[in-house]
């Protein structure tokens, strides 16, 4: 179990076979989460997770408001949610051969976003956890008032008022 907020989790307590490459060592696991400049909230696709070393990492620096989308087609690949619950996060599971159907699926929904809606979550949000208390209220106002300018964003608004939204529901 890992109890720090920092990377750099050993190698050694990652599960680890002949059969799969990895974990990526963890001086690399390191310097890569520190230049991705990830804050709590963040968004993180590991495209090709292999043994999960910087799937964790990045999930230990995004939590517990972020998520990490972990994808790989080799059938060897052996992080799984017992793994992923002894380093302290949570994970979404698919059944073997979905995983590129749900990412579509969930890229689908993303797209459907109000534009600048999209622009906020993947742009703003980020540097808003970086910022001084107060001018992090300044900027979320700010991009708040920018997003809901967008034609697409009040068509919503208004659909949620006159009750001609759909229900939200658990994916």
């Amino acid at each position: 179990m890992w109890i720090h907020k920092t990377p750099g989790i050993p190698d050694e307590l990652f599960l680890q076979s002949e059969n799969v490459p990895g974990p990526t060592k963890e001086e690399i696991r390191v310097l890569t989460v520190s230049k991705a400049r990830l804050s709590e909230g963040s968004i993180v696709v590991d495209v090709g997770c292999g043994t999960g070393g910087l799937t964790v990492e990045a999930a230990l620096q995004v939590a517990p408001k972020g998520k990490v989308f972990a994808f790989d087609e080799d059938e060897l690949v052996f992080f799984d949610a017992d793994e992923g619950q002894a380093f302290g996060i949570g994970n979404y599971r698919v059944d073997d051969g979905a995983g590129l159907a749900r990412a579509l699926e969930l890229a689908t929904r993303i797209a459907g976003n109000a534009p600048l809606s999209n622009y906020a979550i993947t742009q703003a949000l980020p540097r808003i956890a970086d910022l001084p208390h107060g001018d992090g209220l300044f900027m979320e106002s700010l991009i708040s008032s920018i997003a809901q300018g967008d034609d697409a964003a009040k068509e919503r608004v208004r659909a949620f008022l006159e009750k001609r939204a759909a229900k939200v529901a658990k994916a």
